[in-house]
């Protein structure tokens, strides 16, 4: 185990600002976990590692229903997010906690089924992220791990701002000491935590692109833009073409955006 103050020292890069919340708020448990849900069954325990605002685990608890699942985030606003998305569902079974994930305050063996959607790939240490999630999962439960491998996403046409914004995304990315192209590490991580890979498989999510380059463009303004500018990677008047270049493309009759997803199972022997 580690100390609290591990997971904090990770920077979650993209924060939570609206632009941010205009990524995930729309994923639910039919779009981002479907290749796990048919090994769930009626009375698991379950639990949901980086719940954010708790679109995919209020699909997650319907499915389990009426076992008991918990949702655990570092972020309380997201956990207040979630916590409001359930009651308006009407689900009683779901409990919202403030955890570290290097740290999970579980005894071994406590859960038949773990998810993950989006989150090692923004972590320094993956791996024992990982450990933690193996010694958590009791002896043949099954844990989902949905990561996005952006070394994999698709833009058409790609504009010189488009794919400038991508470079700069990707050296961030680095430079904070996440792996942006992480989700085609997942098997990697599995057997190194003594799982066994019963799944491994890459998807494309298609977005409206109208929708992904508003997002796009307002993050290198509002939450990205800034830290680059301040690392002397990049100019407020290249973030001005940037954008301006996003807002052609979300115009553009052609436009298309896929969004690269890897997806595994790993089994506890």
């Amino acid at each position: 185990m580690t100390s609290e103050m591990d997971q904090q020292d990770d920077t979650y890069l993209v924060g939570y600002g609206d632009a941010a919340q205009a990524w995930i708020s729309h994923r639910t448990a039919e779009s981002h976990a479907a290749f796990f849900t048919p090994h769930l069954k009626s009375g698991m325990t379950l639990l949901d590692c980086g719940c954010g605002p708790g679109g995919i685990t209020v699909g997650l608890a319907a499915k389990v229903a009426p076992g008991a699942v918990t949702a655990i985030d570092i972020e309380s606003a997201q956990l207040a997010k979630a916590t409001q998305r359930a009651a308006d569902e009407g689900l009683t079974n779901i409990t919202f906690e403030e955890a570290n994930l290097f740290d999970l305050p579980y005894d071994d063996n406590s859960f038949d089924a773990i998810y993950m959607s989006a989150v090692l790939s923004n972590l320094q240490r993956p791996h024992d992220a990982m450990a933690e999630v193996y010694r958590v999962l009791k002896p043949g439960g099954v844990a989902g791990f949905n990561e996005f491998d952006s070394g994999g996403d698709i833009y058409y046409p790609m504009l010189p701002g488009i794919q400038r914004s991508t470079e700069l995304y990707f050296k961030l990315r680095e430079h904070v000491g996440d792996d942006p192209r992480g989700g085609r590490r997942l098997k990697a991580l599995l057997h190194q935590a003594g799982f066994q890979c019963d799944l491994m498989q890459a998807i494309y999510e298609i977005i409206e692109p109208a929708h992904y380059a508003h997002a796009a463009s307002v993050q290198f303004e509002q939450d990205l833009g800034p830290t680059l500018i301040d690392l002397g990677l990049t100019t407020e008047k290249e973030i001005q073409h940037m954008s301006a270049d996003w807002a052609k493309f979300a115009k553009h009759p052609d436009a298309f955006v896929g969004a690269a997803w890897v997806q595994a199972l790993g089994r506890k022997s």
